[in-house]
């Protein structure tokens, strides 16, 4: 799931090496329905956590670093299998089948943890079956903008970066407010 990446740095005075972990990519959904005004999240038992949390849908991109590694060869941009995934977890995860995703920001974890999640908004969606994997146990939940900002701020919502982007994208919606 994750590994360990080395390079080279050359200094004005030395040589180092520079070393982080490494992970594949994930994404993240904010399906919403702006008639209703309401936005789709998923309620999910976390085994880290040992309690429900609301999430934004997602999953990761690649099942496997060999995975990862081989398409980071091909120097190409991980918008493509991230939007690709992005539709079969919102069908697995949400219930939701998607059209015109629109791909909205990549949130970069940081210098030392590469893990970078891709979000995209689709406003364009209907309910499906979930189909979900061996071990997940999410269920959709469809909550008013308002709402979905109390729950990040007040916690219910414990994925940071998935909080913050989600309350940027509110804020920019005119959803809510910040004064």
């Amino acid at each position: 799931m994750v590994e360990i990446v080395s390079q080279k740095m050359s200094g004005s005075t030395r040589d180092i090496t520079f070393e982080w972990a490494r992970r594949a990519p994930g994404i993240r959904l904010i399906l919403v329905n702006a008639e209703k005004g309401i936005i789709r999240l998923t309620r999910e038992h976390r085994y880290e956590k040992g309690n429900d949390d609301y999430r934004l849908p997602g999953g990761k991109v690649f099942d496997t670093l060999s995975e990862y590694n081989k398409f980071l060869l091909t120097k190409k941009a991980i918008e493509m299998p991230a939007k690709e995934k992005a539709i079969a977890e919102a069908r697995e995860e949400a219930g939701a089948e998607v059209a015109d995703l629109e791909y909205l920001t990549t949130s970069i974890n940081g210098t030392t943890m590469q893990w970078d999640l891709v979000y995209f908004v689709c406003a364009n969606w209907t309910e499906c079956n979930q189909q979900l994997e061996t071990g997940e146990n999410s269920v959709p939940v469809d909550v008013e903008f308002k709402e979905a900002a109390k729950m990040a701020l007040d916690g219910r919502m414990s994925e940071h970066r998935s909080v913050a982007v989600l309350l940027c994208w509110l804020h920019k919606q005119g959803c809510i407010r910040v004064n």
